[in-house]
């Protein structure tokens, strides 16, 4: 009979509070093992312990517990990597009153997904709901008070590295709070030092070598050619409250998931919202500095591959303004939103302008984005048609059915994954100028067993 050992690292990070809600992991410990007497088979039950606090399940949300599996000798060389839709294996728990371990009751969204789009949206909208409870009764009777409570679960781990990711989260998904740790499945005989070989090693070391390299390249050229432009704004360079709207410079520095999803307008899509971002002064003032970058002799670098008109807004000396706002702004919403998809270890950055005019770019093809987290905003000028479109998340049900059309408008804003299918109808007038920042996570196009790396 083959014993099966599992072996789990915790991040240093054991226990992270967001505001008032706070998740601890009690069990696993912090690179503890346990030996189970499973005979054979690829996969095991691993008990979790953890302690939620400040939370009120009737109202405010769930527990949710994202387990991504790969094999102890995988790297990933993605440029598109696998969407949460095929490398999640996802479960809602629901702490229970019902006895005296406080068990919480486990549903995978593993069952059957109904393909047509409405009854998509009916079944996502029943599995945060307190329907979704296999023992509903006590939502019912909770009453709305702050809640702390210790619960136990179970989930399905496998042979090889599980990062398994924990998430307080509302009832329309977004992430008030996270914690990460990583449980290795394995042979007895084996350890978890042998379990990833120095080949995996050699190659992950090499993979990290070659995204610094070419970020250090490009962050040298783009302020080489920063440092010849003369901008006719030098104070748009440094971010300002008086640039970003009021109602989110107030959500944001709330650190309430609550007074966050206020201010998102969620579209009848997965995971897309629109919400205001740049203030009519920002938008003016930016618009009069491209069309003064437009008349520089400096030959600036082409926006991106589908885009012919725009700027790279480094080049133009907003490097400061981009890492203010990527870390007040861009990070915690993306955490919030996108967890999935890399939003909460957003680590890098492509931030840059488009221009549709007459006699230049009209329209742009159905395209997925080179970014895990999109958020893409209209800062003018008067035009015609030009709507955006979006066709469903790539792998996701909706995918062949979705068909979304939004109207932009100055200084409002939408945010999506970056395999969110979409594109730009034809401009039937004037010039519309979008800037758009592309947020990308390393940890998100990285397997298990680098991201176990990275941390244990």
């Amino acid at each position: 009979m083959l014993l099966v050992s599992i072996s789990v690292f915790l991040l240093s990070c054991h226990g992270v509070c967001c505001g008032s809600a706070a998740l601890k992991v009690i069990k696993p410990q912090k690179c503890s093992e346990k030996n189970l007497s499973d005979p054979g088979g690829s996969t095991a039950e691993l008990d979790v312990h953890v302690h939620i606090e400040n939370f009120i399940p009737s109202s405010d949300g769930w527990l949710e517990v994202a387990v991504k599996h790969s094999h102890h000798d995988a790297v990933w060389f993605y440029d598109v990597p696998p969407t949460p839709h095929t490398a999640l294996k996802k479960y809602y728990f629901c702490p229970s009153q019902v006895d005296s371990l406080h068990e919480c009751v486990l549903h995978t969204l593993d069952a059957h997904v109904p393909v047509d789009y409405e009854s998509y949206l009916r079944t996502r909208q029943l599995q945060r709901s307190e329907a979704y409870c296999q023992s509903k009764s006590w939502c019912d009777s909770m009453s709305n008070s702050e809640y702390s409570q210790d619960i136990h679960f179970k989930v399905n781990v496998t042979y090889g590295i599980n990062e398994i990711s924990l998430r307080l989260v509302t009832k329309h998904g977004y992430t008030v709070v996270e914690t990460t740790f990583f449980t290795t499945v394995m042979h007895k005989s084996g350890n978890s030092n042998r379990l990833i070989n120095s080949q995996v090693k050699i190659q992950h070391a090499s993979k990290l070598a070659g995204i610094t390299g070419e970020r250090t390249q490009l962050k040298q050229e783009y302020e080489q050619k920063s440092m010849k432009y003369r901008p006719l704004h030098p104070q748009l360079l440094t971010l300002k409250d008086e640039f970003i709207d009021a109602d989110l410079v107030a959500a944001v520095r709330s650190g309430s998931s609550a007074v966050l999803e206020s201010v998102m307008n969620p579209e009848m899509a997965a995971d897309l919202y629109s919400f205001k971002v740049f203030t009519p002064l920002f938008c003016t003032l930016l618009m009069e500095e491209l069309e003064h970058a437009l008349n520089s002799s400096i030959p600036f670098t082409r926006p991106n591959t589908m885009n012919n008109y725009g700027f790279v807004l480094e080049e133009l000396g907003f490097g400061p303004f981009i890492d203010d706002f990527m870390k007040q702004y861009f990070k915690p919403i993306s955490k919030a939103l996108f967890s999935d998809w890399g939003g909460s270890s957003i680590d890098s950055h492509h931030v840059f302008t488009i221009r549709y005019r007459l006699g230049e770019d009209l329209d742009l093809a159905r395209h997925m984005d080179l970014s895990d987290v999109t958020l893409n905003i209209c800062l003018g000028k008067i035009f015609s048609g030009g709507t955006l479109y979006f066709n469903g998340q790539r792998d996701h049900p909706n995918q062949k059915t979705e068909n979304i059309e939004l109207t932009h408008s100055p200084g409002m804003g939408v945010i999506h994954a970056g395999q969110h299918w979409h594109g730009a109808n034809q401009l039937t007038g004037g010039e519309r100028v979008n800037i758009i920042f592309w947020g990308r996570s390393l940890k998100f196009h990285s397997s298990a067993a680098e991201n176990y790396l990275a941390v244990c």
